[in-house]
């Protein structure tokens, strides 16, 4: 697996969920804390890069939908990580015949059923088959947290059940959804500052740069008893 973990906050268990035994598919990691009484649970995604069709991400959405169908859509539940798929990738793959595999259905937006709500987080309707995509919660100038060949692209995600949009035990804080761009992250200002590798036969890390994609940051907050 390539995904991780930091927290201070100690969690009742971590495991992985296959999605199928080929390594094209990066497992899922499921945690479940417990903080004041207060349960939630969070996966962390790593889906198919975009040198694979779009079926394949669907792949990965079928297995996490599942699961999430299983904890009850009820439950706190919070989806993170680089799902290779924009907020609203259902409109903006439809010219790709590389993508466009599934005719127009998205492991994101239609899986997930994040499609049904497109609003800012105050203004939403609770739906409870849906899921809702933070990045909507946010100005739609700063929706990204890659730059790829000039275009800003938003491939990385936190999207929460519908529990998470009430203010009443645990939730989510309206308007806290930011990637971070701190100066450091960015070269020549216009440019994401990743990790430098030199041209070796073994390539190395040159202790310079950071990742490709920028930090996605939100707040929750937790009513203590």
């Amino acid at each position: 697996v390539t995904q991780a973990i930091l927290s201070k906050y100690p969690f009742l268990y971590s495991k992985e969920i296959s999605i199928t035994q080929s390594p094209q598919f990066r497992n899922i990691q499921e945690i479940k804390f417990k903080i004041d009484n207060e349960i939630f649970y969070l996966f962390n995604n790593h889906w198919k890069a975009k040198s694979g069709p779009e079926s394949m991400r669907i792949r990965s959405a079928k297995v996490l939908k599942n699961r999430i169908d299983e904890i009850g859509r009820d439950k706190n539940i919070i989806l993170v990580g680089d799902f290779n798929s924009d907020y609203e990738e259902y409109i903006k793959f439809q010219r790709s015949k590389k993508l466009n595999d599934t005719n127009g259905y998205t492991g994101i937006n239609h899986i997930l059923s994040t499609i049904k709500q497109t609003d800012k987080a105050s203004k939403v309707k609770y739906d409870e088959e849906a899921l809702y995509n933070l990045w909507y919660d946010e100005d739609a100038e700063d929706r990204y947290t890659l730059i790829y060949k000039g275009r800003k692209d938003a491939l990385d995600n936190i999207i929460v059940s519908q529990p998470l949009l009430k203010k009443d035990g645990m939730f989510y804080k309206e308007n806290s959804l930011h990637s971070v761009k701190f100066d450091y992250l960015f070269y020549k200002k216009k440019y994401i500052y990743n990790w430098k590798m030199t041209k070796d036969r073994v390539r190395k890390h040159k202790g310079k740069g950071f990742s490709d994609h920028l930090p996605l940051t939100a707040k929750f907050i937790i009513k203590s008893t």
